[in-house]
């Protein structure tokens, strides 16, 4: 499990680069309603790696995680596509602070598999 984790991480750095190249596009773009068009089509790669680790955990039925944990990462998933509405510097600051809260995340459930 713990490798499955270090890996899901690694993807997710991965998946990170992916949006801040979109993000370039996205920005580029005035109106709202192309930058939506945009998300739409990227979400599903934006998304894979919170998507993976829930699917995992459900198929699993890892009960060393907590329903908290689960419930923060869906909630980074769903602050994601708000944040690429907004303007630039707030998808910044944004993309940093749910790259913080996705480690976070990674390292509690780890340490949680770690205690059982």
């Amino acid at each position: 499990m713990q490798e499955k984790f270090e890996t899901e991480q690694e993807l997710y750095k991965l998946a990170e680069k992916f949006q801040r190249d979109l993000q370039k596009i996205i920005f580029s773009r005035d109106k709202t309603e192309e930058r939506i068009f945009l998300l739409c089509r990227a979400e599903p790669l934006l998304n894979i790696s919170i998507d993976e680790i829930s699917e995992f955990i459900r198929d699993k039925e890892l009960d060393a995680i907590s329903e908290e944990v689960l419930t923060q990462f869906a909630e980074l998933r769903r602050q994601n596509f708000a944040t690429y509405i907004s303007d630039s510097k707030a998808y910044s600051e944004a993309v940093q602070k749910r790259e913080k809260e996705f480690n976070a995340l990674i390292f509690r459930m780890r340490k949680d598999l770690r205690k059982k």
